[in-house]
């Protein structure tokens, strides 16, 4: 409701004396004699009345000054309440998406367009896990297994075609150029600390490929795969949770569309390659990671 105060420019502290002699300037400035025909006027006087009936009357305005307190308090608490789950909501979100922003600041391409990396690289592999032989130019079906213990994970890629660059390269992603810097081969690994889940996850991912033609993309309990094309670019990802979901790990390819009929094929190889890996202490017994093992080959 209005307030009968502000519609006389009056503080609620106003004296009684206030209240009349603003009351009675206010009648007089708006009063029909001095304003013929402005429904303007007209109608600003009539609130000034209806204010005036309730403050200039000591009981009405107890009676309005309680009701005032009460409604302001009322309104407080439905704010504060607002404020406070705004906030909750702010941070339950950010945690739900600090991974994944992680993940993909560090892994994924601009929104932009997918990437096109230098072709400068450095062949000798570096960094937390191990790979098991260094690339050899010109040799594209020489396979390599790139290994990470700490994650539990193996995976077979094209050594000959994809090049360690540590300069791309930190603890959760490895980064591998193709020799000539159009095509880029990243193998990610990161605990789930903001306790997503897998569906959850793969929204996140895909929102990443806004605008883009998708393919092929599966879903399984514990994995999703995720491809097709966006600006010129074509993509090619899987992403695996462990078996508790405590953490996570997988592969990007990205490469032109110019270039799809190679390097499909070698995306597709990649992934018949990949087995679903559990990890340390990832609460899986053998007889559950064998099945999902055999199905990410299929």
């Amino acid at each position: 409701m209005s307030d009968l105060y502000e519609v006389l420019g009056l503080p609620r502290h106003a004296s009684e004396e206030q209240i009349k002699a603003t009351y009675r300037a206010l009648a007089r400035q708006f009063h029909p004699d001095v304003n013929a025909g402005d429904e303007a006027c007209a109608q600003r006087l009539k609130e000034v009345n209806r204010a005036y009936e309730t403050l200039g009357n000591l009981e009405a305005r107890a009676a309005y000054d309680r009701e005032l307190v009460r409604e302001r308090a009322e309104t407080w608490r439905r704010l504060s309440i607002f404020a406070a789950t705004t906030v909750a909501t702010f941070v339950l979100t950010t945690m739900a998406v600090s991974l994944a922003v992680r993940w993909h600041l560090e892994a994924a391409a601009p929104r932009a367009a997918l990437p096109q990396w230098p072709a400068k690289v450095i062949s000798q592999p570096q960094g937390p896990a191990e790979v098991a032989a260094s690339p050899r130019r010109g040799q594209a079906t020489n396979w390599t297994t790139y290994r990470n213990a700490s994650f539990g994970f193996a995976l077979r890629y094209p050594a000959g075609v994809f090049v360690l660059d540590s300069g791309q390269s930190n603890d959760n992603v490895q980064t591998f150029v193709s020799r000539d810097g159009r095509a880029t081969l990243r193998i990610l690994a990161a605990e789930n600390t903001a306790g997503m889940t897998l569906a959850g996850f793969r929204r996140t991912v895909m929102k990443r490929y806004a605008g883009a033609s998708f393919g092929d993309a599966p879903r399984r309990e514990h994995w999703f795969a995720l491809s097709g094309t966006r600006d010129g670019g074509a993509f090619f990802e899987r992403v695996t949770f462990s078996c508790d979901g405590k953490s996570m790990h997988g592969w990007q390819m990205t490469y032109p569309s110019s270039e799809r009929a190679t390097y499909d094929k070698l995306a597709k190889l990649v992934l018949r390659n990949y087995p679903h890996g559990n990890g340390p202490g990832a609460g899986c017994n053998v007889a559950e990671a064998r099945p999902q093992a055999r199905r990410s080959r299929r």
